[in-house]
């Protein structure tokens, strides 16, 4: 179903809620919270973590999610057809286009947000061509920041080709927006890192008179393939191929000895009794350190419960036709919080093309080996986009770091920006963080993200103390 241009209220939404103590259901909480529920700090944990409560749960007892539904699941039904091998990137080509042509509904003025990566930079080739198509015009806005793996070089490269217009934004201009950091979305934290950033982001897609955002989301959770593939192919009998593909594969990090690393050692753990496989990992999960260096004892137990859980899941892998239990996988309700608080801050409807029902269902019915066409990562999605993108930046073995979008961003903060949010009382007195720890680390966490690797859950934790300081001044 076509879609008519919309401001963001009137989007179907991609998350519902639904309170158990009067049965009433919103497409936002802010209104099934004004009663003022009692918090659920384990939730308000997984979101510190960066993670998601599983089950549904939002930070307010009582109050969950009740349906994880948006238009982009919309799809024709699936043909459960396995996709050959060497059909792989064209069909890929065709179920992408459909997918884009779906997300644009009427819009005429559509924003694509894209870099000089490959998912975006498909995105934004795909999204002219049906631009194009339908009379509607198409404008990319893009993050504009140094980083290792520099995205722009490849941005000017792909704006040459398609001819398109390009707004480029500099993440300090998040700086304007860090206000958000106290006052929440929807009543909620804003957990992830560029919530500021992105509210600039949007700001400028707005101001170009965008109707309707589209993201290149989902892109790597999908095509990105897995070196574990070697071990399949030792396990269908297919030697030679396992082996010259765990010589050849580039893109991921490579272990000594990727034959054993990728081929031997999981086909030798798959063949070990499910019982078995479940204790020794439970053992290597017992010795790890869990989460950020200044966890309290409360949120190392989150972070625990949640490791636990997707363990269990990766001893039970799903059938390749099972796209019902992909499209219940934490890592896709992590991605809809995000959009739902995308949406409701940035003030337009967001559609995430790659993100789909009937994209998974196409990455469920490939082949492993197809999603590594040319022996690399992401093979197949570079493969289905030849000639439309430049190939320098299909063939770039590299990906920009986004820390140093962040580093922009803070250093365009004003000298103490944190201020008292930075002591954590809250955190502390329900035991998410060693107090003492967290005033001493998370500051330089903020300050250096290119090189701190808990900068994400430092905003994430003031964030969510932001959040308890305003539930325990409504409750006095």
């Amino acid at each position: 179903m076509s879609a008519r241009p919309r401001h963001v209220d009137e989007a179907r939404p991609c998350l519902r809620f639904r309170d158990s103590r009067t049965n009433a259901t919103s497409d936002t909480l802010a209104p099934l919270v004004v009663r003022g529920p009692d918090v659920d700090v384990d939730a308000l944990g997984a979101h510190l973590l960066l993670d998601v409560p599983r089950g549904g749960r939002t930070p307010y007892d009582g109050i969950a999610r009740a349906a994880a539904e948006g238009a982009w699941d919309e799809h024709e039904p699936t043909s459960g057809r396995r996709v050959r091998l060497e059909d792989a990137p064209s069909e890929l080509r065709r179920v992408l286009v459909r997918s884009v042509t779906r997300a644009f509904g009427d819009a005429r003025r559509v924003a694509v947000l894209a870099g000089g990566g490959i998912d975006s930079a498909a995105l934004a080739a795909l999204a002219c061509e049906v631009g194009r198509e339908r009379g509607a015009s198409v404008f990319v806005v893009a993050l504009d920041f140094p980083s290792e793996g520099d995205d722009r070089p490849h941005l000017r490269a792909l704006e040459a080709r398609l001819g398109c217009e390009v707004v480029r934004v500099s993440p300090a201009r998040g700086a304007a927006h860090l206000g958000v950091l106290r006052a929440g979305i929807d009543a909620l934290p804003p957990f992830w890192p560029f919530a500021a950033v992105n509210q600039a982001v949007y700001a400028a897609a707005r101001a170009n008179g965008a109707e309707l955002v589209l993201t290149g989301a989902g892109g790597d959770h999908l095509f990105d393939g897995d070196p574990l593939t070697v071990a399949t192919l030792l396990r269908r009998g297919r030697v030679l191929r396992a082996l010259r593909l765990a010589r050849r594969l580039e893109g991921f990090v490579r272990p000594r000895s990727a034959a054993l690393t990728w081929g031997l050692r999981p086909l030798a753990a798959r063949a070990a009794p499910v019982p078995l496989r479940r204790a020794l990992a439970h053992r290597r999960l017992a010795r790890r350190s869990l989460g950020p260096t200044w966890s309290g004892p409360r949120l190392q137990a989150v972070a625990r419960a949640l490791a636990e859980e997707q363990l269990e899941r990766e001893l039970y892998p799903r059938s390749p036709a099972d796209v019902e239990g992909w499209l219940a996988d934490p890592d896709r309700e992590h991605f809809l919080w995000i959009v739902h608080l995308e949406q409701q801050a940035g003030g337009l409807p967001r559609q995430d093309p790659f993100f789909t029902r009937a994209v998974a269902d196409f990455a469920l019915r490939v082949p492993a080996e197809a999603l590594l066409a040319g022996d690399r990562r992401r093979g197949i999605l570079r493969e289905a986009m030849r000639g439309a993108v430049p190939d320098s930046l299909l063939d770039r073995p590299d990906k920009a770091r986004f820390a140093g979008a962040f580093e922009v961003f803070v250093r365009a903060l004003d000298e103490n920006p944190w201020g008292d949010l930075l002591e954590g009382r809250e955190l502390a007195r329900h035991d998410l963080v060693d107090g003492e720890r967290f005033r001493r680390e998370a500051r330089a966490a903020l300050a250096s993200p290119e090189t701190d690797p808990w900068f994400g859950h430092a905003w994430a934790a003031l964030s969510v103390e932001a959040f308890l300081r305003a539930r325990t001044k409504e409750a006095a």
